[in-house]
C-alpha cells in the first residue's frame, strides 16, 4: 500500500547490478528490501568509486596519477586490468590491497542520520567477502562487517568457480564522526585483474548518507537495495521492480538514484526506465545509460 505524504519531494535509491556484457545462463531478479525510510527536513548523497582501472579505456587519467599499463595483456576485453592504490595503477597491487577515494559532499550545518557502505566484485568461490575498510583520509580506519550480503554465479565456462557478490554494512556512526570530506575504501576481495581476458570483471564501493539540515526541504527518503544482473543473451533482457511506500504530491518532484557495476560504454542498448519513461542526461544517453 502507498502511505500519502505531504512533503516536497520523494527521494528512493536502489542498488543493482547492471552487466551489459551477455552472460551465459539466467537467474531471477532479487526484490528490492526496504533498507531505511525517514521523514526529515535534509536530503541523501550517494558517493564512491572503482577499484580498478582499465588500460583500454579512452577515458582520461586522474590528475597526478600514475597509470603503468605498458606491457600488459588483454587490454581490450572492456574490463578493468589494474588495481588502483591510491593515485597508483600497476600489476604488482593486490586485489584486497586496492584503495580509492572519493568526496562526501553535504551543505554546511548537515548533520548525518543513516550511511551504509555497499562493496561489490567479482571473485572466485561462492563466499562474498564480509569485510571491508573505511577510513577518512588522515584519520583512523574502521572495518565495516557487513549485515548483508548478495551472491550471483557467474556460470561462465573459462571461470567456473566464479561469482558477483555484493556486501552491505552500516557505517552511520563512523560518517557522522569525521562528516564532509575524503573517504577511502580498501580490503576489497576480488579475482587479480593483470592479464585477465574477461569483459564483466569489476569491483567497487558505493556510499548512501542520508542527512539532517534545518534549511532544507521536508522529505521522504528511503533506501532500497537489492542485486540483480541483465543478460539479454541469456533470456533476462531486463529488470524490473515495484517500489512502494511513498507518494509525491502533485506539483512536486522526486528524484532516484540506482547506481549499478560494470556497465560499458562500448556496449549500447541499455536504458533505464521509471514508469516507462526511459532516463537520460548529458552523460547518460537514453541508450546508454550504464556507460561507465
Amino acid at each position: 500500500m502507498v502511505s500519502r505524504r505531504t512533503y516536497s519531494a520523494a527521494g528512493l535509491l536502489a542498488s543493482l547490478t547492471a552487466l551489459v556484457a551477455p552472460l551465459t545462463a539466467q537467474a531471477a531478479p532479487d526484490t528490492p528490501t526496504l533498507r531505511f525510510q525517514t521523514d526529515v527536513k535534509g536530503d541523501v548523497t550517494v558517493f564512491g568509486s572503482t577499484l580498478a582501472h582499465d588500460c583500454g579505456s579512452t577515458a582520461t587519467a586522474p590528475v597526478g596519477a600514475t597509470i603503468s599499463c605498458a606491457g600488459q595483456t588483454n587490454v581490450t576485453d572492456t574490463a578493468p586490468d589494474l588495481f588502483w592504490r591510491d593515485n597508483v595503477a600497476n600489476a604488482s597491487i593486490e586485489p584486497l590491497q586496492a584503495r580509492t577515494s572519493a568526496t562526501l559532499v553535504m551543505p554546511a550545518g548537515a548533520k548525518v542520520t543513516y550511511a551504509r557502505l555497499y562493496w561489490s566484485a567479482i571473485k572466485k568461490g561462492s563466499a562474498p567477502d564480509t569485510t571491508a575498510t573505511l577510513d577518512y583520509a588522515g584519520g583512523p580506519t574502521q572495518v565495516v562487517t557487513a549485515d548483508s550480503t548478495w551472491t550471483r554465479a557467474t556460470t561462465l565456462a573459462s571461470f567456473p568457480d566464479s561469482y558477483y557478490y555484493q556486501a552491505s554494512g552500516d557505517v552511520t556512526a563512523y560518517i557522522n564522526q569525521w562528516g564532509a570530506g575524503d573517504f577511502r575504501v580498501t580490503d576489497v576481495d576480488s579475482m587479480p585483474l593483470a592479464g585477465l581476458n574477461l569483459d564483466r570483471a569489476f569491483s567497487a564501493w558505493t556510499i548512501v548518507v542520508f542527512y539532517e539540515n534545518p534549511s532544507d526541504q521536508p522529505r521522504n527518503l528511503a533506501l532500497f537495495d537489492a542485486f540483480s544482473y541483465v543478460a539479454p543473451s541469456a533470456g533476462v533482457p531486463s529488470v524490473s521492480a515495484t517500489l512502494s511506500g511513498f507518494l509525491v504530491p502533485p506539483g512536486f518532484e522526486a528524484k532516484m538514484t540506482a547506481f549499478t557495476y560494470e556497465g560499458d560504454n562500448t556496449y549500447t542498448g541499455d536504458s533505464f526506465s521509471i514508469n516507462g519513461t526511459k532516463v537520460s542526461n548529458a552523460l547518460n544517453p537514453a541508450t546508454d545509460f550504464f556507460n561507465s
